[in-house]
């Protein structure tokens, strides 16, 4: 079996490895640091996170990349916690990891559900359109 193979017969949350990790840590790092530099590091670890688990479900759902319906799942999901990460008073305390954990793996879990959700409409609406 191929290292391509092996890869695609994982599962999604296979997929979520030390790799992964580092790059969404890298990616969401930025914006922590943006955010304190502004004097807020309260929003800076909301939008951390945010982007972090943002990264993380769409490296478990890259096999989807090909679909415009993907990009445009992924953009609604982003336009929904822009409000969440900006709007809502987020307190100093520095809370460590594993209290913040859970509710980041909520987080992954509700965009991973939205993803597959957008999947099988969207399975469905081919289904139905090559029918006719």
């Amino acid at each position: 079996m191929t290292e391509m193979e092996d890869a695609e017969d994982r599962s999604p949350f296979g997929r979520l490895t030390r790799e992964s990790a580092v790059v969404a840590l890298l990616c969401a790092l930025p914006f922590f640091l943006f955010f304190a530099y502004l004097g807020d590091p309260a929003k800076g670890r909301a939008a951390a996170g945010s982007v972090g688990m943002i990264v993380l479900v769409v490296w478990m759902s890259w096999d989807l990349k090909k679909h415009m319906w993907f990009w445009t799942t992924i953009a609604t999901l982003v336009l929904l916690h822009l409000p969440l990460v900006l709007f809502i008073p987020w307190t100093n305390t520095n809370y460590p990891g594993v209290v913040l954990l859970p509710f980041g793996l909520l987080d992954l879990a509700i965009m991973y559900g939205c993803i597959k959700l957008a999947e099988r409409i969207m399975k469905r609406s081919d289904g139905i359109s090559s029918a006719n």
